[in-house]
């Protein structure tokens, strides 16, 4: 008996389809070809064209969506409760200034203490102080926003092996 042809929902989105959001990427590859459990993952901001702000050993980077066309993202909006419009409003200009702190140089790098999730986090404590956020720590972030969301992808990215490796058709639509 042939089943029909169905649909499953793709967790991933590309940085410029999701402005002003906290995109998350393997550091090495690609989620849909090479991505393990376990593997470092690398976390930017996008801006309200879909360029996404990253920091890692070599510094601040500002990044077209060619290096983020797979990731998983986490509006903003969702995160920062009651803030919408001063967000909105500012959001560019805070991400380029914060962006030329001298905490974000390359010498100030560390894989442990300052990387790129303290960039994230630091830079929506900093700039919006008075929103309503539901974390505190990188440790709650994860476990409130990345979590879920890595947790779906694992699911889809076993799917989708299986689905290549045993010859058939396989279409992503985003």
């Amino acid at each position: 008996m042939a089943l029909p042809p169905f649909c499953v929902p793709c967790p991933f989105s590309s940085s410029s389809r999701t402005p002003y959001s906290i995109v998350v990427k393997p550091t090495d590859g690609c989620f849909l070809k090479t991505y393990q459990s376990g593997h470092d993952l690398h976390i930017g901001l996008t801006s309200s064209k879909g360029l996404v702000y990253n920091y890692d050993e070599g510094g601040v980077h500002v990044d077209s969506n060619l290096k983020w066309s797979i990731c998983l993202a986490v509006n903003i909006l969702e995160i920062l409760k009651g803030c919408s419009s001063m967000i909105l409003k500012h959001w560019d200009e805070r991400l380029c200034e914060y962006s030329n702190k001298s905490k974000w140089t390359y010498d100030k790098y560390n894989p442990t203490l300052n990387n790129c999730y303290d960039f994230v986090l630091s830079f929506l404590h900093e700039s919006f102080p008075g929103c309503q956020a539901d974390f505190v720590n990188k440790e709650n972030f994860c476990k409130a926003y990345i979590l879920p969301r890595t947790t779906k992808a694992a699911q889809y990215i076993d799917l989708y092996r299986k689905v290549v490796e045993n010859s058939f058709v396989v279409s992503t639509v985003n």
